[in-house]
C-alpha cells in the first residue's frame, strides 16, 4: 500500500479532505492506545472515523490498487442506496441515510457527486427529509463541537468562544451544547439567562 496505493494521484486527491494518520500500534503508548481502541489485530487496517470518534468505515486487509482503495471506502454506501432504490417499494429511509453519508463525508469523489445529484431529486420527499434533516443537524452539532475544542487547544480562545456560542444557539438541549456551556463558564464567559417560562 505504501508503494502503490498511497502515492497515487487518485488516492491523494481522494484523501485531501481527510486528516490522515499512519499508526503503528506496536510503537509507543499513544499508538498502542489507538490500536486497542479500534481493535487492530491484523495489518493493514484502515479505519475512517468522525471527529467525535465514531467509526464510519473499517477495512481489514490490503486494497492494493488505487481504484480498489477508493471503491472500498465508498462503494458499500452507494450499493446500499441502489439496493434500497430498487426495492419494491423503495426503502426511502435507507436511501436517504446512504446518500447523506456519501455527500457529507465523501462529496469530492464520483459516488459523492452522484449522491448529491440524487439528493436534489428527493429534496421535496417528506420521508427522505425526515431521515436527512436530523442526520444533518446532528452532524452540524458534532462539527461545531470538534471545531470549538480544536480552536481552544490551539490557543484561539476568542474563536473558540464564538464557536461554542454558535453551538449553544443552534443546538440547544444536546450533550454538545451542555458541554459548550460548561466550557464557556470555565472560560469566564457570562451566558444570557434562558427566558422565563410563561405561566
Amino acid at each position: 500500500m505504501d508503494t502503490v496505493t498511497y502515492p497515487s494521484d487518485l488516492v491523494k486527491k481522494f484523501l485531501e479532505p481527510l486528516v490522515v494518520m499512519y499508526v503503528n500500534p506496536t510503537a509507543g503508548k499513544e499508538n498502542q492506545k489507538l490500536g486497542a481502541q479500534f481493535d487492530v489485530n491484523s495489518y493493514p487496517r484502515l479505519v475512517v472515523v468522525t471527529p467525535k470518534g465514531d467509526t464510519l468505515i473499517e477495512i481489514k486487509g490490503g486494497l492494493t490498487s488505487p481504484e480498489d482503495f477508493v471503491g472500498g471506502l465508498v462503494n458499500g454506501w452507494w450499493n446500499l442506496y441502489v439496493d434500497a432504490q430498487n426495492a419494491k417499494p423503495q426503502n426511502v429511509p435507507v436511501m436517504a441515510k446512504n446518500v447523506w453519508l456519501l455527500t457529507t463525508w465523501f462529496p469530492h469523489c464520483e459516488a459523492g457527486r452522484k449522491a448529491a445529484e440524487t439528493k436534489k431529486q428527493f429534496e421535496s420527499n417528506a420521508e427522505f427529509k425526515a431521515v436527512w434533516e436530523p442526520l444533518q443537524k446532528a452532524h452540524e452539532c458534532e462539527m461545531l463541537a470538534a471545531k470549538a475544542d480544536a480552536e481552544l487547544k490551539l490557543g484561539k480562545k476568542k474563536e473558540a468562544i464564538e464557536t461554542y456560542k454558535a453551538l449553544l444557539a443552534g443546538h440547544e438541549g444536546t450533550k454538545e451544547a451542555e458541554n459548550a456551556a460548561k466550557t464557556l463558564k470555565k472560560l469566564g464567559v457570562k451566558l444570557d439567562a434562558p427566558p422565563a417560562e410563561k405561566k
